[in-house]
């Protein structure tokens, strides 16, 4: 799903089958948008079509997203009794309720195990990818996900990367990350939009994260391994490229020595 929208000083494009970042303030602002609760004066368009009032609704059944806050099961003795419960508040008809389930759980790499379980004896691992399972629930063509790998040790971080990727190749899905923080976002997406004090400015995560100026001047958070690089290249003047992966750093500074 592609979603291009243009009111005024917000004009930005959420590309089809990648992973998207956005870095913001106010991550509760950028995920209405995306979830269309809008004003519709303004110009939205998904996959190339405008969308109109009436059709709103067949449109935010393609979107999921991955709230930053804990997800809440006190009203529910196990995990089991508040997905089926999700399930039926969101409207969704799977042909196996449970075969739905647990497929949304071997997907995160989750056991079925944990179905029986309260969400107060999770870890904090199993507990963010519990949240993304959930999400999957409805076979989304856009997930949003705000503050992503929170609570996700390494190991975790790359599994869902690497389930992300393959969710794009095999099955056209769209992925957004959005974060006040840019670690995440520089680490792991391949285009990315940043939310200014007066503008919105878009494009290839390595071309736009080390305009260094621009994000201190808009009191945006600058990932240290970008940092480090920035120095090196203004302090010692050698002209390394920017990387995510300090390895790679090291490398092209034997480069140039």
């Amino acid at each position: 799903m592609e979603l291009k929208y243009n009111n005024n000083d917000i004009n930005f494009t959420i590309k089809s089958q990648t992973i998207n970042g956005i870095i913001c303030k106010n991550i509760d602002d950028i995920t209405d948008i995306l979830r269309l609760r809008y004003d519709f004066s303004k110009d939205i368009k998904i996959d190339g079509k405008k969308i109109k009032e009436n059709d709103i609704n067949e449109y935010k059944r393609k979107i999921s997203i991955v709230r930053k806050d804990n997800l809440t099961l006190n009203n529910y003795n196990d995990i089991y009794t508040f997905m089926i419960q999700y399930i039926k508040s969101n409207k969704i008809y799977p042909k196996n309720t449970d075969k739905k389930i647990k497929d949304s759980l071997k997907i995160v790499g989750l056991n079925q195990d944990l179905l029986n379980r309260n969400i107060n004896d999770l870890s904090n691992s199993e507990k963010e990818l519990l949240k993304i399972s959930v999400a999957l629930l409805s076979n989304p063509e856009l997930l949003i996900i705000e503050d992503p790998m929170k609570g996700l040790d390494l190991k975790n971080q790359k599994k869902l990367i690497i389930l992300f990727k393959r969710m794009i190749e095999q099955y056209n899905k769209t992925i957004v990350f959005i974060s006040t923080e840019s670690e995440t976002i520089y680490k792991y997406c391949d285009e990315i939009i940043v939310f200014t004090n007066t503008n919105v400015i878009q494009g290839k995560t390595k071309e736009l994260i080390n305009k260094i100026e621009l994000l201190e001047d808009n009191n945006i958070s600058i990932p240290e391994i970008v940092e480090f690089t920035y120095l090196v290249r203004k302090i010692k003047d050698v002209k390394i490229d920017y990387y995510n992966d300090i390895r790679d750093i090291i490398k092209d500074i034997y480069k140039h020595k």
